[in-house]
C-alpha cells in the first residue's frame, strides 16, 4: 500500500469515528429536548401543572439541534456518495439513526408550535384581537391534522384534540357574547291601547365590531348571525313599515340610533314607505357596510339573506296596493315609478340587491300591465261581491208587452213611410211587409236581482275602461275580463246559493231571470262597445252572443230543478194520501181529499211566490208543467184500478172537482189551463167519464171519434168500463163498439 493511501485510510477512519460521535452527541441532546417537550405538554393538557421552563427555550433549543443535523446530513450523504464504492454499510447505518432523530426533533417542533398557536390564541383573545385569535386557533388545526401519523403515536395526541375543540368553543363563546350587545332591539307601546309602539335599533361603533364580523366571518358563523339579524329586520322593522303607517327618525348622537314608531293603520303612502326604507338603508349601510373575506360585505350579505323576501313582500303590500284602479290616475302613478327607480338604484349600490335582482326594475317597466292587471282584479273582486249578494234584494225589469195601441199604430205608420221611400213613383212591382212584432228584442217585465242589474252596470264601467287602452295587449285583456265576468257567474252564483236555490222556491225563479236578463243585455253589448270605438281592438272580434245560450242553459236548469223538486213534492203528497191503495183496495181512502186540497193549496202558494217574480210565459209554463204533472198522476192511478165502485166512483168526482176548480185560478187567465196543461182535457174526460153511464160513454166514444176517443186509447177506455160497470148485456155490446 502507498503511503498515500495509508493516509487516505487513516483520515476516512477518522472521519468516520468523528461522525459517530456527533451523532451519538445530537441523538442524546434531542432525546433530552424530546422528554422536555413531552414534560411541558403533559403538564399543561393533561395534568394542568404550570410550566416553569420557558417555550422560547424550548423552541430555540430545538432549531439549533433543527440546524446540526441537517449539516450532518449534508455531511453523511456527501460522504456516502464518496466512499460508496468501499462503503461497508456503515455510513449508510448511520443516516438511518439519524433519520429516526430527525423523526423525534419533527415530533418536538411541532408539539412546541401547537404550544404557543394555543398560547398566543388565548392571548389575542384576552386583547379583543378575535381576528389573529382565529388565525392561530385555525394554524393549530392544521398542525394538527396535517400529518396525524406522527402525532399519533404520543399518548398526549387526545388531550391536544380535545384542547382544540375546548379551544375553539371558548372562543366561539367569546366572540357571540362580545357580538350581542353590538346590535340591540328594543319595543315599547306608546299608548294604553297598544295601537301605537315604537322600535329602536342601536349598533354600536368602533374597530370592536368590524374585529367581530371579520373573526365571526373566519370561523363561519357570520351567515348563522346574518340570517338571525335579516328575520328580525324583516319582522320588527321593513314590514311594519311597509304595511302600517310609519315614521321613521335617526338620533344625531354618536353612536346613530334608528328610531321606528308605528300605528295600526295601513299605510295608504308608496313614497312615504320609499322615503322611510330609504332612511332605514342608509342607516344599515353607515353602520355595518364591514368588509370581510374576498371582497365581501356585510350589507352584500345580508341581501343574499333577505332581498328575495324583502323585494316580494315590498311589492305585494306596497306597490301592488298603490297602482291605480283607473287609467285616468297613470299619471301621477308615473311619479312613484320614477321614485322607485331611484330606490332601487341605492339598492344596489350600498350592495344590498344584487346585479342579478332586477325585480324592482322589472315591475316598473310594465307599468301598462299593472293598471290593467288591476284594474282586471279590481272588477273581477267587485264582480265576485255582488254574485255573494242575496238574490231576494228585487228591483223590476222589462216592459209589459200589452203596449198601448197608440204605439203600435204609430210604428206601423213609420214602417209604411219608410218602405214607400224604397218603392220607385213608376213601378208596378208590390212589396210585402211583414211588421216585426213590437216587443222583438224587449225583455219581458219581470222581477231580477238588484245585484244582476249591477252587474251590467260594472261591465259597462269596465268595457269604458276598455275602450280608453291605447295598448291592444291591454284592450284584449279587459275585454276578456268582461266576458269572464259572465262566465264566473253561470259558473260560481248557482253553487254559491245552491243551499237557498234548493229550498226556496222564490230563490230559484229569481236566478232563472237574472241568467235571462244577463243573456238579453248581452244580445246588443258589444254592438254598443263597438259604438264606443276601441281603436287597439279594431282587428278583433267584439262579441258577447256567444256566452247567451250558456247562460240561459244554466237558468233553466236553475227553474227545472226546482219545478222537479216541486213536482216530487206534489208526488210525494198523492202517494202518501191512498190513492195508491186503489188498485188493490176499492174502498175509497178518507186521505185522497186530503192530498188533493194539499197539492192545490201548494200549486197555490207557488203562484203567490212565482207570479210576480217570473215573467207571464215562464210562470204559466211552469204551474202548467206542475198542473199536468199533478192530473197525469191521477189519470194514471185510476186508469190503472181494476175494480171501481159506485160510491168510490162518485167521491173520486167529487175530489176531482176540487182539482177543477182550484188549478185554473193558478193562471193569470183560467182558460189558460189548456194551452199550457196537455192533459186538462184528458182529466176532464176522465171526470165525466166517472160519472157517466153506459149511454153516456157510447156517445161521447162516437164510434172512436168522439171527445173521449181523442183523449184515451181503446184499452183505456175498455179498461175503465169494465172497472166502473158491472157485468151486463149492455155493458158488452158497448165493449163490441169500443175498438
Amino acid at each position: 500500500m502507498s503511503l498515500l493511501a495509508e493516509v487516505l485510510a487513516a483520515a476516512g477512519q477518522a472521519e468516520m469515528v468523528d461522525i459517530n460521535i456527533k451523532v451519538s452527541e445530537i441523538t442524546e441532546k434531542i432525546s433530552s429536548l424530546k422528554l422536555q417537550v413531552m414534560e411541558v405538554t403533559e403538564n399543561t393538557y393533561i395534568t394542568f401543572l404550570p410550566s416553569f421552563e420557558e417555550n422560547e427555550d424550548l423552541l430555540y433549543k430545538s432549531e439549533i439541534l433543527s440546524t446540526e443535523m441537517c449539516n450532518l446530513r449534508a455531511f453523511i450523504e456527501n460522504q456516502i456518495k464518496r466512499e460508496v464504492s468501499d462503503s461497508t454499510g456503515e455510513l449508510q447505518k448511520l443516516q438511518d439513526t439519524l433519520q429516526e432523530t430527525e423523526f423525534s426533533l419533527s415530533l418536538a417542533g411541532k408539539l412546541i408550535l401547537i404550544h404557543r398557536c394555543i398560547t398566543e390564541a388565548r392571548n389575542l383573545q384576552e386583547s379583543l384581537h378575535f381576528v389573529e385569535a382565529a388565525k392561530k386557533l385555525k394554524e393549530f388545526e392544521r398542525l394538527l391534522n396535517e400529518d396525524q401519523n406522527e402525532l399519533k403515536c404520543i399518548d398526549i395526541f387526545d388531550a391536544l384534540e380535545d384542547e382544540l375543540i375546548k379551544s375553539q368553543s371558548n372562543f366561539s363563546y367569546s366572540v357571540l357574547e362580545k357580538w350581542k350587545p353590538c346590535i340591540t332591539w328594543h319595543e315599547t307601546d306608546i299608548d294604553i291601547n297598544k295601537t301605537c309602539k315604537q322600535i329602536t335599533l342601536h349598533i354600536t361603533e368602533g374597530n370592536l365590531k368590524s374585529e367581530l364580523i371579520k373573526a365571526l366571518h373566519y370561523y363561519d358563523f357570520l351567515v348563522l348571525e346574518i340570517n338571525k339579524f335579516g328575520d328580525k329586520l324583516l319582522r320588527n322593522i321593513l314590514f311594519l313599515i311597509i304595511s302600517k303607517k310609519s315614521r321613521v327618525l335617526v338620533s344625531q348622537e354618536k353612536p346613530q340610533t334608528l328610531l321606528i314608531e308605528t300605528e295600526n293603520i295601513k299605510n295608504t303612502s308608496c313614497v312615504d314607505v320609499i322615503s322611510n326604507l330609504t332612511i332605514v338603508f342608509n342607516f344599515l349601510f353607515l353602520n355595518l357596510s364591514v368588509d370581510f373575506g374576498d371582497r365581501n360585505n356585510f350589507i352584500i350579505e345580508l341581501g343574499e339573506s333577505i332581498s328575495d323576501n324583502f323585494c316580494q313582500y315590498f311589492i305585494t303590500n306596497c306597490l301592488d296596493e298603490a297602482v291605480p284602479k283607473r287609467q285616468e290616475e297613470l299619471i301621477s302613478y308615473e311619479k312613484n315609478i320614477k321614485i322607485l327607480i331611484k330606490f332601487d338604484n341605492l339598492l344596489h349600490e350600498i350592495g344590498f340587491l344584487p346585479s342579478e335582482n332586477k325585480q324592482l326594475l322589472d315591475y316598473a317597466a310594465n307599468v301598462d300591465v299593472l293598471i290593467t292587471n288591476k284594474i282586471c282584479d279590481c272588477y273581477l273582486e267587485s264582480a265576485r261581491q255582488l254574485m255573494k249578494k242575496d238574490l231576494h234584494d228585487m228591483i223590476e225589469a222589462g216592459v209589459n208587452y200589452k203596449l198601448l195601441d197608440k204605439e203600435k199604430n204609430e210604428q206601423r205608420v213609420g214602417l209604411v213611410r219608410k218602405v214607400k221611400t224604397v218603392l220607385q213613383p213608376d213601378s208596378d212591382c208590390s212589396v210585402c211587409v211583414s211588421e216585426l212584432s213590437p216587443n222583438t228584442y224587449r225583455f219581458p217585465l219581470c222581477q231580477i236581482s238588484k245585484s244582476a242589474a249591477e252587474l251590467i252596470q260594472l261591465v259597462n264601467a269596465l268595457l269604458d275602461e276598455t275602450a280608453k287602452s291605447t295598448s291592444e295587449h291591454c284592450a284584449l285583456k279587459l275585454f276578456c275580463t268582461a266576458r269572464n265576468i259572465f262566465k264566473l257567474y253561470y259558473d260560481i252564483v248557482p253553487l254559491h246559493h245552491k243551499k237557498m236555490l234548493d229550498t226556496i222556491p222564490q230563490q230559484a225563479a229569481m236566478l232563472h231571470n237574472n241568467f235571462y236578463y244577463l243573456a238579453h243585455e248581452l244580445l246588443m253589448l258589444g254592438t254598443m262597445f263597438k259604438a264606443k270605438q276601441a281603436v287597439a281592438l279594431k282587428n278583433h272580434i267584439i262579441t258577447f252572443v256567444d256566452l247567451m245560450e250558456s247562460l240561459r242553459s244554466v237558468g233553466n236548469d236553475v227553474l227545472k230543478n226546482q219545478l222537479e223538486v216541486q213536482k216530487k213534492h206534489l208526488l210525494d203528497i198523492l202517494r202518501d194520501s191512498g190513492l195508491v191503495t186503489l188498485i188493490e183496495n176499492p174502498e175509497f181512502p178518507q186521505g185522497i181529499e186530503k192530498g188533493i186540497r194539499q197539492c192545490t193549496r201548494q200549486l197555490i202558494l207557488l203562484q203567490k211566490v212565482w207570479q210576480p217574480v217570473l215573467p207571464s210565459d215562464a210562470y204559466c209554463t211552469s204551474v202548467g208543467f206542475l198542473c199536468n204533472a199533478f192530473v197525469q198522476e191521477l189519470i194514471d192511478r185510476v186508469c190503472s184500478t181494476g175494480d171501481i165502485p159506485a160510491d168510490t166512483a162518485s167521491e173520486l168526482v167529487r175530489v176531482f172537482n176540487i182539482v177543477q176548480e182550484k188549478a185554473p185560478l193558478v193562471f193569470p187567465e183560467p182558460k189558460e189551463i189548456y194551452k199550457y196543461v196537455t192533459r186538462w182535457t184528458k182529466f176532464n174526460e176522465l171526470v165525466r167519464l166517472l160519472g157517466a153511464s153506459l149511454r153516456d160513454v157510447d156517445e161521447r166514444w162516437a164510434d172512436g171519434k168522439g171527445p173521449l176517443a181523442q183523449e184515451f186509447t181503446v184499452d183505456q177506455v175498455k179498461q175503465l168500463v169494465k172497472a166502473l160497470f158491472q157485468i151486463s148485456d149492455r155493458r158488452a155490446a158497448l165493449l163490441a163498439r169500443i175498438n
